[in-house]
């Protein structure tokens, strides 16, 4: 895995069920499986919701649709900053979800510049076979 996952295990996170818990535990309470905060419930300060975000999403994870749309929720964090997300989608190898969450954005939030910026600042990757992901309603 990379550095955002390893980042996460490092703080007590040692797996996706526990990224789902602390995203939950950040606001997406509309997710909430019953499951408690991980004891370890990183910081923000620590763990950023950029870096949450982009590990919830980390193509090493094992596929859950609940990971993506936390990841994709996340995304949304005003505490985020398109340079960030783009700049850690690339380290974690994940702009062509992240791409496919932010086109998704801008088609339903067209007044938020965030998602815009977003895609502008993301290289140009390979598409994602359809499928794949939740339809992007379910984002």
């Amino acid at each position: 895995m990379e550095e955002n996952v390893t980042l996460a295990r490092k703080l007590g996170l040692a797996s996706a069920a526990d990224l789902r818990a602390l995203a939950i535990a950040r606001g997406c309470s509309y997710y909430d499986e019953g499951r408690p905060a991980p004891e370890s419930a990183a910081s923000r300060e620590q763990l950023s919701d950029a870096e949450l975000a982009i590990a919830l999403l980390h193509p090493g994870l094992s596929y859950h649709p609940q990971n993506i749309r936390l990841g994709a929720a996340m995304l949304g964090s005003p505490r985020n900053t398109a340079d960030g997300i783009a700049t850690l989608a690339k380290w974690e190898r994940c702009e062509p979800v992240v791409e496919v969450i932010a086109q998704a954005g801008r088609e339903f939030e067209p007044g938020n510049a965030y998602w815009t910026d977003l895609l502008a600042r993301l290289p140009e990757s390979p598409s994602l076979r359809p499928g794949v992901l939740p339809h992007r309603t379910r984002f």
